[in-house]
């Protein structure tokens, strides 16, 4: 990230929960980066400069290959799953706005853990 801040690259792509972590560490990375998800089995994203030619490049594509259903076909072709888990309750997935939780606990246990030992 620090190098489409400094601006010796464009734009790159990562994970959106790693980026939009990196990016908070740094306000000026707020003023300068802007973050592109986009919602897929597995998220991603694009980080550019905020006034980047590569902002409308990339949301054009991608709005294009929504449209299209190439998007769909290739999540069809590739993030299949099994046929019998269809109607198999899903499993809990954890999302970052449970983290808050489980700082908690962690920080009663270890309060704990130093007053008994």
């Amino acid at each position: 990230m620090a190098k489409v801040y400094d601006g010796q690259l464009d734009a790159f792509i990562a994970e959106y929960s790693g980026l939009s972590t990196m990016q908070g560490t740094s306000p000026s990375y707020c003023e300068k980066i802007i973050l592109k998800e986009e919602s897929f089995a597995t998220p991603g994203s694009f980080a550019t400069q905020r006034n980047s030619h590569l902002n409308q490049i990339f949301s054009k594509a991608i709005r294009h290959l929504k449209d299209t259903g190439v998007i769909s076909q290739l999540l069809d072709k590739w993030m299949k799953t099994c046929p019998h888990d269809s109607d198999a309750p899903k499993a809990f997935q954890f999302e970052f706005e449970y983290a808050g939780g489980m700082v908690i606990l962690v920080g009663i246990f270890l309060l704990i853990a130093l007053v008994v030992f």
